[in-house]
């Protein structure tokens, strides 16, 4: 399933990892979804246990200051791994600043294209 609410320059997979992120906190939801609205991708890198896609936010969008330095998780299905990814998006100065995906069982990513894997946004954590 692919998101509706976030448009940018984002995969499908950091779209679904930020929608799910933004389900997780209906008290700020609305605030990120705009603020992933006016965010844009700079970098992504792949670092061989996961991935880290780097954002610059356009304008001045800042959130309120009950949102933490660290959101997530988003637990991420992904083709050809056993467990999947855990997704957590970090803060700086009040704006999102980087998407985090981590392998938590340390699978290695680094043949993994992360623009174009098949996925699905799962509930929680694999038991």
């Amino acid at each position: 399933m692919v998101p509706a609410t976030i448009i940018s320059n984002f995969n499908s997979l950091e779209s679904a990892a930020l929608d799910r992120i933004a389900d997780e906190y209906p008290d700020h939801k609305t605030d990120l979804i705009r603020a992933f609205g006016s965010c844009c991708v700079v970098k992504r890198q792949n670092t061989g246990k996961g991935f880290y896609t780097d954002l610059e936010v356009n304008g001045q969008i800042k959130l309120p200051d009950g949102i933490r330095r660290t959101f997530g998780d988003a637990w991420l299905s992904i083709d050809g791994m056993k467990v999947g990814i855990c997704c957590l998006l970090h803060f700086k100065e009040g704006a999102p600043a980087t998407l985090e995906g981590y392998s938590p069982a340390g699978e290695d990513t680094s043949n993994i294209d992360f623009n174009v894997i098949g996925f699905s946004v799962e509930n929680g954590p694999p038991t």
